[in-house]
């Protein structure tokens, strides 16, 4: 499968767009303007660049996608805008597009046209629901400085699962689950080198390429413990190509990272992630930490220092929040984009495991020895602040200031459905929020494996 690239760094050319014009009144205009009778009296609402990146519009803080932006109406200068599923959208000129404008014919003052198709495909929007049936409203934010608009809810492609291929699954089996994420409006996808599931990503987004942000990932170090030089990062990302199947990937990590580590994957990695960046290779630079070695983040506070990463994947849940204190903050201000992970692992989602960890820390004096061990996190259901204590997790890793993408993983598609339900439901009740940091807010040192 050869996939449409998406532009790389705004120093790198686009391509063109091919598309086709018709004229005629469009029954979506006459509705806009039937709204909107004030006409050219309204004040226009221009349309802006979006920084850093040429290849999209704005109108107003509505994002257009050039295949989804369809120009429905045109009087007194006036344009009205239809993107996507969204309302039309009054500005006053016609959607430009970073390769070169897109002119329609007018008939009787009405046009309508449409960019059927694109060489070089832009950045994902805020409305975009491309694949087929919906349940539900699925969320979208901006992943930090990379400007992508993701869904709120990504599909980790590792973990445990694996998309169902550590419990034997078959590799269609896995294939639809990650069809099924995408159906529910899933857009961001997660794998990596060592999660074998590359290929099983790949063959699910054949042909949805534009559609999907896929981010992937490389070990610094070799299965034997040596550690990777740039030729043998750049052969890695390579590999993982052709797994995808795909030219480009958006968000490519190096994967795992530890403190000890840092500086030389700076001094030798990073150089070598901006000449891939450069060959339009991967979009946007990113570091995963090693959360089950360093749950305390500290390697990630290092990074943060720099100004290298534009992604950064943390480990974050309700066991420990201290994230809150290392992470985000710092995060926010830089405008790094978050990956959450661990937001639900076995001590929350196994509830023997959860008492057995919970029993440990208040023997090691980390929680109040009062605390009911056999029930530890009951007051969430029985005072109705949620259905069950793992969708009480994804809400609150969901909600929390500084994370934008939320990562579940699975190759079961009732849980992966019962997943997307929890993260696309609004956050606990500020009375559960104060009872878990009184109870979790001061820990750094588990992970909730």
């Amino acid at each position: 499968m050869r996939c449409t690239p998406r532009p790389g760094p705004p120093r790198r050319s686009a391509g063109k767009v091919r598309g086709t014009l018709s004229s005629g009144t469009s029954e979506g205009a006459s509705r806009f303007w039937e709204r909107h009778p004030e006409g050219d009296r309204a004040p226009p609402r221009a349309c802006e660049k979006e920084p850093h990146h040429g290849d999209k519009r704005t109108l107003g803080q509505k994002t257009l996608r050039p295949e989804l932006a369809e120009v429905i109406g045109e009087r007194s200068g006036r344009t009205a805008v239809r993107a996507g599923c969204r309302p039309p959208i009054a500005t006053d000129e016609s959607v430009e597009l970073r390769c070169g404008r897109a002119h329609a014919e007018t008939a009787s003052g009405w046009f309508a046209w449409r960019a059927l198709e694109l060489e070089r495909a832009p950045l994902a929007i805020e409305g975009r629901r491309p694949f087929g049936p919906y349940d539900g409203h699925m969320e979208t934010t901006v992943l930090g400085r990379t400007g992508l608009r993701v869904s709120v809810a990504g599909l980790g492609c590792g973990g445990p699962s694996r998309l169902g291929q550590t419990q034997g699954a078959s590799e269609q089996e896995s294939i639809r689950v990650v069809e099924r994420a995408l159906e529910l409006g899933i857009n961001y996808l997660d794998t990596a080198e060592a999660y074998g599931t590359e290929t099983i990503v790949g063959k699910a987004v054949a042909g949805k390429r534009d559609g999907v942000i896929i981010s992937t990932k490389a070990r610094v170090r070799t299965t034997g413990g040596d550690a990777v030089n740039p030729s043998e990062l750049r052969s890695r990302l390579l590999a993982s190509l052709r797994r995808l199947g795909c030219e480009f990937v958006d968000v490519f990590h190096l994967h795992g990272v530890r403190e000890s580590e840092y500086n030389r994957c700076v001094s030798e990695l990073v150089p070598e992630l901006e000449r891939l960046r450069a060959d339009g290779l991967i979009r946007f630079l990113a570091v995963s930490e090693h959360f089950d070695n360093e749950p305390d983040h500290r390697m990630l506070r290092r990074a943060l220092k720099d100004d290298y990463w534009d992604v950064m994947m943390v480990g974050f849940n309700l066991l420990n929040p201290s994230a809150r204190r290392y992470v985000f903050p710092r995060a926010i201000e830089k405008n790094i984009g978050i990956e959450i992970m661990f937001a639900v692992r076995r001590a929350l989602s196994d509830p023997e495991k959860l008492r057995i960890t919970i029993g440990k820390l208040a023997q090691q004096g980390y929680l109040d020895s009062g605390i009911d061990a056999t029930n530890p996190l009951g007051f969430l259901v029985d005072n109705g602040a949620a259905e069950s204590i793992v969708e009480a997790a994804y809400r609150f890793t969901r909600h929390e200031s500084g994370s934008d993408v939320v990562l579940t993983g699975t190759g079961n598609i009732t849980h992966l459905e019962q997943n997307v339900h929890s993260l696309t439901r609004g956050p606990l009740p500020q009375s559960a929020l104060d009872k878990l940091n009184e109870l979790f807010g001061d820990l750094e040192n588990l992970t909730g494996n």
